[in-house]
């Protein structure tokens, strides 16, 4: 169950940590708001490792 739950949570983070790189890379205005956004997205993703590995324990 957990590992669907992962799926449903981890797919879309990792498309919008995607497209904000392609915003990084490509308007260079909305550098500080991009950075802002890429750092939360990343220690949500990393939330979500860390309760699948919780759960496999």
């Amino acid at each position: 169950m957990l590992a669907n739950i992962s799926h449903e949570l981890k797919t879309p983070l990792n498309s919008i940590i995607g497209y904000n790189n392609l915003i990084k890379n490509n308007l260079i205005r909305f550098n500080s708001l991009n950075s802002s956004c890429q750092s939360g997205l990343t220690e949500w993703l990393e939330i979500v490792n860390q309760m699948v590995i919780i759960y496999c324990l």
